[in-house]
């Protein structure tokens, strides 16, 4: 497998590598680079995402169901029969599978429709906290650096300085806590804690409310300690979130989904339980 020269964020070179990226074949700098025009051009950040939800879907419809084989059987022969072009092959196959094994299984989940429309919801909330990710943790400004207790404290600032010590405490004793900020992304301000355990990197990211909600969105795991968590991957990040009332939170990393998801399960209450207090003061 070569490395892809960018020599030119050219949208069709990524959009020719996407199928390769949601599936996590392309080698580590190549996958950086479609990263890096995938942060900075939206259509073809949509593009991925759509790709990547329509995978997601597929794996899940054709995980849990047993379809019969003439079903399976017709909806080869139709969407040979259909030929879709590259740009949408996803999409029709996803349509079949859906469709068909939603007449099936006589409608006991999720309708296509309420799976693309509840989709879309979602990782519009989670890529306010990709967005921090990307820019922060993947950049190479933080390499090499471990910030000192005296230097996350004050870089928190007086709000947010309790949450380094709580985090430490709660964070398994082979994992590092690298970096503790506030920092701006596309105009918005976040407290972003970056953690690192082996080669693996961790984001601890919160941000204010404006106007985001998972509250309307289906699909949250309820954790034994009441907190609600929207788990998804995008563009090859696991990424978990949660609210409480003024904020967003979010888990995200280069790790697998297991182990972002027990981070975000050791962290979420006891964050949870530090911004109410700063929401009561």
């Amino acid at each position: 497998m070569n490395v892809v020269n960018f020599e030119e964020k050219s949208c069709e070179r990524v959009r020719g590598l996407l199928d390769a990226y949601v599936s996590n074949e392309l080698l580590v700098e190549t996958n950086l680079q479609v990263l890096r025009h995938l942060n900075g051009c939206t259509s073809c950040g949509t593009i991925a995402a759509d790709r990547a939800r329509l995978r997601k879907m597929l794996q899940q419809a054709v995980g849990k169901e047993n379809a019969p084989a003439a079903l399976r059987s017709r909806i080869q022969r139709e969407m040979r029969a259909t030929r879709p072009s590259r740009s949408n092959w996803l999409l029709a196959a996803a349509a079949a599978i859906v469709i068909g094994l939603g007449g099936y299984t006589a409608m006991h989940s999720f309708s296509a429709r309420e799976m693309a429309n509840a989709q879309p919801a979602l990782a519009a909330v989670l890529r306010v906290g990709l967005d921090d990710h990307i820019h922060c943790a993947v950049g190479t400004w933080y390499r090499g650096r471990e910030f000192s207790d005296e230097t996350m404290a004050r870089d928190l600032g007086p709000q947010f300085a309790g949450l380094a010590p709580m985090v430490k405490s709660v964070i398994p004793a082979e994992m590092k806590m690298l970096v503790a900020h506030q920092c701006q992304v596309n105009g918005r301000n976040f407290v972003h804690f970056i953690l690192q355990k082996q080669e693996r990197t961790f984001s601890l990211i919160i941000t204010r409310k404006d106007g985001e909600s998972f509250a309307d969105i289906a699909g949250a795991k309820i954790l034994n300690s009441g907190v609600r968590i929207h788990e998804s991957r995008m563009q090859n990040f696991e990424v978990a979130g949660t609210e409480t009332r003024d904020f967003l939170v979010y888990f995200i990393s280069d790790s697998t989904g297991d182990q972002n998801a027990q981070i975000a399960r050791n962290l979420a209450a006891p964050v949870r339980d530090y911004l109410a207090r700063l929401e009561s003061a």
